[in-house]
């Protein structure tokens, strides 16, 4: 019973730490914010039982993503989805957050691939590679 409650409590509490973008703007202030230095501190944050900036960057990322799929893909909004991406997939080998993107890439893959070009070209295959082949598993439908 403990365990069901402890599990509930932290499904609300993510809820509740989700950004709420309201403009394109928004999503590029609080997207360009992660740095990898964010990651580096989450050793200290779950010894003080802190929400860990990895949380924080899916959150936003998957925030955006449900914006995003409201409005127009920029490239400057695709490259910072591709940055935070990136920079999460340093401490998450599952890559989770290029399934929280999946769907705006498919429908806008053009404005990623020519965002990509403004990364590190090795950055550039990393994201997307995974992209495509995410993209490519989900049009198989093998989810």
């Amino acid at each position: 019973m403990k365990t069901l409650l402890f599990v509930l409590t932290i499904l609300l509490s993510m809820q509740v730490f989700a950004a709420e973008f309201k403009s394109n703007d928004d999503i590029l202030k609080k997207l360009a914010s992660h740095t990898v230095e964010d990651i580096k501190g989450d050793a200290k944050r779950v010894e003080a039982k802190e929400k860990l900036k990895i949380d924080e960057m899916f959150d936003d990322l998957e925030a955006a993503a449900k914006f995003i799929d409201k409005s127009e893909v920029t490239e400057d909004m695709a490259v910072e989805l591709e940055r935070v991406c990136l920079i999460t997939f340093l401490h998450d080998p599952t890559t989770l957050s290029a399934d929280l993107i999946i769907k705006v890439y498919d429908r806008n893959q053009s404005v990623f691939k020519k965002a990509a070009k403004r990364l590190h070209p090795y950055d550039m295959g990393i994201i997307l590679e995974v992209l495509r082949s995410k993209n490519e598993v989900s049009k198989n439908g093998q989810d």
